[in-house]
């Protein structure tokens, strides 16, 4: 069975659209945007944003139906256990930038004073 979805979304310029085409294909959910990066097959926002059912990156509201079938196709998949995996290292990355900040800040506040 292959069935295919194509959902138009906006870009970050406001100027140009791109197209997100879901393929479900023997129970595999694919992927794919003709954005710039996910010309490449790379990771885009937009691919992510439609993953995560954030309905204002459609560039038509008309394709909120279609989004909904999608999301039907997202929770049947993998797709659900990487969007944990990605928000665990996103939060890990936030803390260790966090942690950076303060180190840099002890270290210029030593270089001044000295130590």
């Amino acid at each position: 069975m292959f069935t295919e979805k194509k959902l138009f979304v906006k870009s970050s310029d406001g100027i140009n659209a791109y197209t997100v085409h879901f393929i479900l294909q023997e129970d595999k959910l694919s992927i794919f945007c003709d954005c710039p990066a996910g010309k490449w097959g790379k990771f885009c926002k937009h691919k992510l944003a439609l993953i995560r059912n954030f309905e204002d990156m459609l560039l038509n509201r008309d394709q909120e139906k279609e989004l909904a079938e999608v999301q039907n196709w997202i929770r049947q998949s993998k797709y659900p256990d990487l969007i944990k995996k990605l928000e665990f290292a996103e939060s890990e990355v936030k803390k260790a930038n966090a942690d950076l900040k303060k180190v840099k800040k002890s270290f210029e506040t030593a270089m001044k004073s000295g130590i």
